[in-house]
């Protein structure tokens, strides 16, 4: 692994997601609070507030940009693939989404911790459907923060405020 020299103009509010480009060199992903300068060694996107990461069958990276309200997909070279979301209450947008899970057929469930709900996309991106709202009932919750699927597709929840697992 190689150092990189921060920009330090940058560093109180940006967080970067770095992937190695080097020829040679494992595609580990890196986390730093600070701009890197670009080396040619890595390529970087800016992120802000990363929350958690995925990988699907192929390798690719599926990161929750909570500061930024959108799903981003990256190759194993670091190239987006996509990018979906934008900051709202609607359909194919989010409030601060926090995690990503994706099933046996490849949907994307998103957390959408700041609407308190699960979002679900297809692959592509398309908005499939949503469920949850605040509160603590069935279908609600209070700044859902982590998901998971079991090997049969069950949605499961980390309902923080309400202290709970929540299977779906």
């Amino acid at each position: 692994m190689r150092v990189i020299s921060p920009t330090l103009a940058a560093a109180a509010l940006t967080m970067c997601l770095l992937l190695c480009a080097s020829p040679g060199i494992a595609a580990t992903p890196q986390f730093t609070r600070l701009l890197p300068v670009d080396t040619g060694t890595f390529k970087y996107l800016i992120v802000t507030s990363p929350g958690n990461i995925r990988a699907d069958a192929a390798g690719n990276l599926y990161v929750a940009d909570t500061g930024n309200s959108r799903i981003l997909k990256l190759s194993t070279s670091g190239d987006v693939l996509a990018a979906w979301g934008s900051y709202g209450t609607g359909d194919g947008q989010f409030k601060t989404p926090s995690d990503v899970a994706l099933d046996s057929a490849g949907n994307i469930y998103v957390v959408d911790k700041g609407n308190n709900r699960i979002v679900k996309m297809s692959s592509t991106g398309t908005f499939i459907t949503s469920w949850g709202s605040f509160g603590n009932g069935d279908s609600q919750f209070s700044a859902p923060y982590s998901i998971a699927l079991d090997s049969s597709d069950n949605v499961y929840v980390a309902d923080t405020s309400n202290c709970r697992i929540v299977k779906t």
